[in-house]
């Protein structure tokens, strides 16, 4: 049971975090953004977006991929999941 609890704690930290959740949000609202797009849009520096990104892109909540000339970011299956599961907090809040 420990180390079932051990990746829970690891994957809902992945998300607990306001700047993790205000980009896939944003990136729920417009798909196929790159860092340098998302730290644009959240006024928020490359290397700090870039960061949060790569914990989300660990936690299978978002992917990226190739688009022509850049690298962009769309949310997952799973991400879409953890956005929905959320929201719903937020209502009941």
């Amino acid at each position: 049971m420990k180390n079932t609890t051990t990746k829970m704690q690891r994957f809902l930290r992945s998300f607990a975090s306001k700047r993790r959740i205000d980009i896939l949000l944003l990136i729920e609202k417009e798909n196929n953004l790159s860092i340098r797009e998302i730290s644009k849009k959240l006024r928020a520096g490359e290397q700090n977006i870039s960061l949060h990104t790569f914990k989300l892109l660990n936690a299978g909540l978002i992917a990226k991929m190739q688009l022509k000339n850049k690298v962009v970011h769309t949310l997952t299956s799973r991400g879409k999941f953890i956005l929905a599961f959320i929201k719903n907090i937020d209502r009941r809040l």
